[in-house]
């Protein structure tokens, strides 16, 4: 059975490798000359600002889509080698993974496009609860943000560090922080931090990106949410492949 399972593990694989190839597109064009410091002053408060002169690389897009299909593919794929261990059917077909708003409509995909699912495999997905306010409610996020346009435009991200940031910036006189998260279109800035106070610290900051929607993953760093994804789609694999073995008489 393990051959059944090969090839969503490394499906999901691919997913992973996308993610860190993001990270390292992000951390390049967050070092070139594209992104700069500056402080501005309004009122009583600082607030140190990022500049971006040329937009996010077309790569970045591009990888996140890659990323986004091979784990939203993953879970079909999933579905598609366990049925094909208890039906002995390679050339089966609706079988996708079932996500829906609620658990009644989780499970009216078992009429469409997952209708061919066994009922001994339907039990196990149910028990992910891939719906919102489910327990795997990450995926039911994750399928909106894939079906609502993944070609959604990105926005750039970034969180302030010290120590050991990435990216490093001035040494500023800061005091009393509020990190932020506030893009302008108008001004193509990112407003990472406000500041008052006194007291020396090394800024930098970590460049990320985030989905431009009111709802989902709203403001979220891209990157780290797909890794929550990609976790907890491999414990979905790990879960059904052993509840498959052991329908089978082949696991503990």
């Amino acid at each position: 059975m393990n051959d059944s399972f090969d090839h969503p593990y490394a499906l999901l694989e691919r997913g992973r490798f996308h993610i860190a190839e993001l990270g390292h597109a992000l951390a390049d064009y967050g070092r070139s000359d594209a992104v700069t410091f500056f402080e501005e002053e309004v009122g009583d408060a600082h607030f140190m600002r990022l500049k971006f002169e040329s937009p996010l690389p077309d790569v970045i897009p591009c990888i996140v889509y890659d990323a986004v299909s091979c784990l939203r593919t993953t879970l079909d794929y999933i579905v598609y080698a366990a049925t094909v261990e208890l039906t002995r059917d390679a050339d089966i077909e609706f079988t996708k993974f079932p996500v829906g708003d609620d658990e009644n409509g989780t499970k009216n995909q078992f009429k469409g496009w997952a209708k061919n699912v066994p009922a001994q495999l339907r039990e196990i997905l149910l028990k992910v609860e891939p719906w919102e306010h489910g327990v795997g409610h990450i995926i039911w996020e994750f399928n909106k943000v894939r079906n609502k346009g993944i070609h959604r435009k990105l926005i750039p991200l970034a969180s302030h560090v010290q120590d050991h940031q990435f990216i490093p910036g001035p040494i500023l006189v800061v005091g009393e922080m509020e990190p932020m998260q506030d893009w302008s279109d108008d001004r193509s800035t990112l407003t990472i931090l406000r500041f008052h106070g006194w007291g020396e610290m090394r800024l930098g900051f970590r460049m990320g990106v985030a989905f431009d929607d009111p709802i989902y993953f709203s403001k979220a760093d891209v990157a780290q949410k797909l890794t929550d994804v990609a976790d907890a789609v491999e414990r979905i694999a790990g879960d059904v492949k052993v509840k498959t073995a052991q329908i089978l008489g082949n696991g503990p």
